[in-house]
């Protein structure tokens, strides 16, 4: 299992700030080079180190603004990815990152409203495409945890969940 390196990360939280920028606080070309970068972190990193990433991920780290957009383009990228690389994932796999994503987002104090948007359209888009192929583990499983969520003490959860759903 591969680990974005601590600079790759610095790297990415500095792009995060300038596309986070106000716009007459950086020029043109410097947003469009920090949306490249992200482009290209997307298209190369592998599922292992996104999920390294948000396995890693703590709520001190979550307090700062360029930090928690990169915890969302994480979360996006992970279903994403996910997606993309179904066929060279392991069977067992779909199942681990749909229950990674929610447990992440049911472990994050005061998590973006958009970040768990984004976290719950992942483990959608992850367990619609996983019924089809039955990579999302047994069924009962599936629609009692489906069932918990709906019925979660954390109204924004379940709200947000059921709009995926």
């Amino acid at each position: 299992m591969g680990t974005i390196s601590k600079e790759a990360i610095a790297e990415l939280e500095r792009a995060a700030e300038l596309i986070l920028a106000p716009p007459n606080e950086v020029s043109p070309e410097a947003r469009k080079q920090a949306e490249t970068l992200y482009e290209s972190a997307h298209q190369q990193l592998p599922l292992d180190d996104i999920l390294n990433f948000l396995t890693n991920c703590n709520d001190a780290y979550l307090q700062h603004n360029s930090h928690i957009f990169l915890v969302y383009e994480f979360v996006r990228w992970t279903g994403e990815t996910t997606l993309r690389d179904w066929s060279l994932i392991d069977e067992r796999k779909p199942e681990y990152i749909y229950k990674l994503l929610l447990q992440f987002i049911a472990n994050s104090n005061n998590l973006a409203n958009y970040v768990v948007s984004a976290a719950l359209q992942s483990v959608a888009m992850i367990i619609k495409r996983g019924i089809v192929d039955k990579r999302t583990g047994p069924e009962e499983q599936l629609y009692e945890m489906i069932q918990n969520l709906l019925t979660n003490e954390s109204h924004r959860m379940a709200r947000e969940f059921y709009l995926f759903f």
